[in-house]
This record gives C-alpha cells, structure tokens and sequence, in this order.
C-alpha cells in the first residue's frame, strides 16, 4: 500500500535532481511512496510503472539530451530505462530474493525520516542478488578496481548505478553475504590482530567522518572485516581503498552515507562509479590557474576601459590638463 511521505526543499537543489530527467525525478518520488517506512519496496517493473505513470505512456515521455542511457536521446525505450537511471542518480539498489524483484533507497533516512522504520515488511539486500534492472542480468563479482588519479584528484560527484555486487551485505544493518557467512570461522580475523595497513584506513575513515560532523563509527568486528574483504577478496589495493575514503569524505552525497567501512565496501562500485563520472565532468573545465587567469584579463580589461572613457571625456570639456 502506497504511503504519504514529505519532500524536502533541498531535493530539488542536489547534485543527484540536477543530472536527473524529468521523469526520473518523478519516478524516484513515487518510489518513496510505493516503499515500506524502511525504504524498500517490491520491483515488479509493470505494477510499479502503472503506479508511476497511470496515465502516460513510457514511449511518449520526453527525454533530455544527457539521459546515460543507451536510448536514443528524446526517447524513452521503456520504464526499465527510466528506472536504471533512477539507480544511478539517486542511489537505488534493485535486488532479486528467491526470484522476487526488490529495491532498497540507500538514503531513505535521510528524506523520510520523521516515518522512518528499521523493519522491513520485505527481504532484504542481503538475502538476494543485486541485478542490473534496465537487462534484468545479475551483476557477477566485480573486482575492477577504483582508478587511483580518479579518487584522488576528485574533489566532488554524484551517485553512481550498481556494477558488481561487492559485498552484499547493507554494511550498516550488520550483515554479510552468506559465502562469507559460511568461511566466517576460518577466514575472519580478530580486531585486536588486524594488519597495520588496515587498522590505518579505519583510522583515517573514522578521522574524516568526526571532521565533516558525524559520530565516530564503532571500531566492530564487522567493520574490520570489511575494511580486510575490500582488500583480500574484492581484489583492491590497499592505495585505492584510502583514495576511496578520502573521495567519499569530501564529496557533498558520499559523505553522509558513507559513515562506516561496511557501507563502504557495501557501495565501492558506486563510489567507483561516481568517480569515473567526475572526472569525466572535469576534463570539459576550465583548471583553477586558467579561471583565475580569465578573471584577471576580464579585471584589466574593465579597467582600461574605464581609464579611456575618463580620458574620453577630459578632452571633450577640456577639463584635462595636457
């Protein structure tokens, strides 16, 4: 049953509305209602796209030009389009339990949280099998890894869609996938035995995430081992989970959902993701030293032209002296 929610004034101003079509916007919103007071809600594309659009159709919805999708700009393929640009901008993971299509709004809390519930009436991510909701393909392990001058010379970015399903636990709910669940004897390791490397990234996680203002994470097992799993079993280096940290914590998005080493490891693809798109963004600007330049020029410019109208004028009423 669909359920009154609120919409904030900053919806409209974020970075993730700004990239976001028309109908993407729309779609995103009445997601909110459709979900349960824990942000998850049942993905059946036909009975969710009657719900959105009861009076439209999916085909004749205009479309802007910058739509990421492989569509034809100012056409809409289909609503499973609208919906794998909803996951990318905003964050919205679809996810199959026992051949159910499901979905989980990672900052749920964080729009709806006056109703907010920690229950869900649905499965959760964990359970199941992240999948790509524009094919309907599950997305295999991925361990590509997060491109070093990418995180570190990004000082911004927006959300990402879901490429692999690099830990599919949620991180902050405290669960894990069931294969590690099933080597959690053998495989895990104690906090107080943690590698050196490892213990440093926490640290610099939990420094980062006290300086923008939030609580500092609790130093738990579960948070160890995830920070140990990027590593060993995602396949990344140690160099690019600390660009991964460092890029999330200054990021306007990233930082207020990335509040713990599960998290994380849970959204990494994202994170990669919105990276990858920042710096594509970034080679179409102007660098800092040719801003500055342009705006110098522009002050010199405005000034000479200043200085001849004054000069202009001296002659014309021969107040000047020569």
């Amino acid at each position: 049953m669909a359920r009154i929610r609120t919409l904030k004034p900053e919806f409209w101003s974020s970075p993730s509305t700004a990239q976001a079509d028309l109908a993407v916007r729309l779609t995103f919103m009445a997601m909110w209602n459709w979900a349960d007071d824990s942000g998850h809600g049942t993905a059946n594309l036909k009975e969710l796209e009657a719900f959105v659009f009861p009076n439209d159709t999916v085909q004749d919805l205009p479309r802007s030009r910058r739509g990421t999708s492989a569509g034809a700009p100012g056409a809409w393929r289909n609503f499973a389009e609208i919906c794998g640009e909803v996951s990318e901008a905003y964050q919205v993971t679809f996810y199959r339990v026992a051949g159910r299509p499901y979905y989980e709004i990672s900052n749920f809390k964080t729009h709806q949280s006056k109703d907010y519930r920690a229950e869900s009436r649905y499965p959760l991510l964990e359970e199941g099998e992240i999948f790509d909701v524009t094919s309907g393909n599950a997305f295999p392990s991925s361990s590509t890894p997060l491109p070093n001058d990418t995180v570190s010379e990004s000082n911004g970015g927006n959300s990402a869609t879901v490429t692999g399903k690099a830990g599919i636990g949620t991180g902050e709910q405290g669960n894990r996938g069931t294969e590690e669940q099933r080597n959690s004897s053998s495989s895990e390791v104690a906090i107080a035995t943690i590698r050196p490397d490892y213990e440093k990234l926490l640290d610099l996680l939990d420094d980062l995430i006290v300086e923008n203002g939030s609580k500092k994470p609790t130093r738990t097992k579960r948070n160890s081992d995830a920070i140990r799993l990027l590593v060993e079993k995602d396949g990344r280096t140690v160099q690019q989970v600390e660009n991964a940290i460092r890029w999330s914590q200054q990021d306007e998005f990233w930082r207020g959902n990335i509040l713990s080493a599960s998290k994380l490891r849970a959204q990494y693809d994202k994170l990669r993701l919105a990276a990858e798109r920042e710096k594509r963004g970034s080679q179409h600007a102007l660098p800092p030293n040719q801003n500055r330049a342009l705006a110098l020029i522009s002050h010199y410019e405005e000034q000479e032209a200043r200085n001849e109208q004054t000069a202009n004028r001296e002659i014309t009423d021969g107040s000047g002296v020569y």
